[in-house]
């Protein structure tokens, strides 16, 4: 798959929806996935569109190509100045040099936050982060399929990933795989993870047609304040953001319900695939509540106020 290639498609897709349907994969199915498994073992390996860790560990980005995407959506870039669906001229200034760490918006040097994979199948940027990318876990890796996460487990486990990093980690520390549903994610609570990877989940739901509302929800749930979500995708905004982003609607609940999960959303084009970044937004302070006027409280100001009324003015009692 390729940029390019998964343009044509989408726009296909677009041009004929009215009339038919495109044959895909029901990549929604979770049967169809065990079956897709069932006859893979541990040393099988896929990477969605080709793209791994040595292409994201450190790369290069632009926010400025599809920045006025989002303005219909209410989240224009913080360096986006161009009137609204005009699009931003590529030039060299405006690529970026980062790492991995920076986008999931936790770096290897920080022990102890959670980092959940969405959807992992049986990729290797799970164990690349550890082995290439000196991350020490918790690293969470998710799948519907039973079969996968098996086979996962037992692939991580009995291979040796220790590095300098890592040595005096135990494996439960840097690894775990759960079986779980990413439209609800209930084996996780609220506000546990502080990154999350998804490297084509929502782009093969999206293929299939499929809603993607419902995991943006859930990915928000789990997220902490402030946590980022990496959505890699080969689709365009154009084709992509009606579905993970509600427009500006002022009869729209759902719009300005966005608007409070959301506060930083970019669309950075890397030299490969795109990367919708998410970030959840800080709970809104409490507003203060006014203080309410008692009965009471309204009889002792008319006391004071009588009480004063009944106090000569010193110049009375001086006469």
């Amino acid at each position: 798959m390729s940029l390019r290639g998964r343009y044509v498609i989408d726009r296909v897709k677009r041009a004929v929806s009215s009339r038919l349907t495109l044959p895909c994969p029901p990549y929604e199915n979770h049967e169809y996935w065990e079956g897709v498994y069932r006859n893979l073992g541990p040393s099988d390996v896929f990477e969605w569109g080709g793209v791994g860790f040595e292409q994201l560990d450190k790369h290069r980005y632009n926010a400025t190509i599809h920045a006025h995407e989002l303005i219909p959506h209410g989240y224009p870039h913080q360096h986006q100045q161009q009137e609204e669906g005009q699009a931003q001229k590529d030039t060299d200034k405006d690529w970026n040099e980062t790492t991995f760490g920076e986008a999931i918006g936790v770096d290897p040097v920080q022990d102890g936050k959670r980092i959940l994979l969405l959807g992992c199948g049986n990729s290797k940027l799970g164990e690349e982060m550890v082995q290439m990318g000196g991350w020490t876990g918790p690293i969470v890796q998710t799948d519907i399929s039973a079969r996968v996460i098996s086979t996962m487990s037992e692939r991580c486990h009995t291979a040796d990933f220790s590095t300098d990093a890592n040595t005096n980690n135990k494996d439960e520390d840097v690894w775990s795989f759960v079986q779980d549903d990413a439209a609800q994610l209930s084996a996780f609570e609220d506000a546990s993870i502080h990154g999350c990877v998804d490297k084509g989940l929502v782009d093969a739901l999206f293929c299939a047609s499929h809603s993607v509302s419902d995991i943006l929800e859930s990915v928000h749930r789990v997220l902490v304040p402030g946590g980022i979500f990496c959505l890699f995708s080969f689709s365009r905004p154009e084709f992509l953001l009606p579905q993970i982003l509600p427009a500006i609607d002022d009869d729209s609940s759902d719009s300005s319900k966005c608007q409070t999960m959301w506060n930083n959303i970019q669309i950075r084009q890397l030299d490969s695939i795109l990367m919708y970044r998410y970030q959840k937004a800080h709970p809104a302070p409490p507003t203060p509540k006014p203080k309410q006027t008692t009965e009471r409280s309204v009889l002792k100001l008319s006391n004071r106020k009588q009480k004063r009324s009944k106090i000569k003015p010193l110049s009375n009692r001086r006469q």
